[in-house]
């Protein structure tokens, strides 16, 4: 998909669906992206520490753990430029799990940053903000846009 300058990302996560992660592994949920049809991956957003000479500002890495996800949360991430290409490819994927690490996406959109990032509240659609009041069940998976094509395993969602 073509994405460039004021480009963002937001989207829905839960993490476990009710149930405890699995122990002993590392069951987190990776959003990463290609610019080279998929041949390498990369963090949408890296980690930005303290010590790290190149850093403007301390960040958290585009890397989600099922502690801070147990229920439905928004996240918003504007797009860096190193996510600029007019093919670039994101997906979502856990490297380990078992049958009880369900995760869930919903309200996907990928594209123009809404002004002032909808200042943290409501969702950006087409660049508008929108107000949204509703309640996620358990058979919400996702809800993406018709012309979006994503295929599916059991570990990872790609977005084309």
């Amino acid at each position: 998909m073509q994405i460039g300058a004021s480009y963002m990302i937001q989207f829905q996560l839960v993490m476990g669906c009710g149930r405890e992660p699995s122990p002993h592994i590392d069951t987190q949920v990776r959003l990463e992206f290609s610019t080279n049809h998929g041949l390498t991956w990369h963090l949408v957003k890296d980690a930005c520490l303290p010590g790290m000479p190149s850093c403007s500002e301390f960040t958290a890495p585009s890397v989600y753990h099922p502690s801070e996800f147990s229920d439905w949360r928004r996240i918003t991430l504007p797009l860096p430029y190193k996510t600029w290409s007019s093919a670039t490819r994101f997906r979502w994927i856990q490297s380990y799990y078992q049958e009880q690490d369900e995760w869930a996406l919903d309200d996907i959109y990928i594209g123009q940053q809404c002004p002032q990032m909808c200042h943290g509240h409501g969702w950006c659609d087409h660049g508008h903000c929108r107000s949204v009041t509703h309640t996620h069940t358990a058979d919400t998976l996702m809800s993406l846009k018709p012309d979006l094509l994503m295929l599916r395993s059991p570990n990872a969602l790609l977005f084309l």
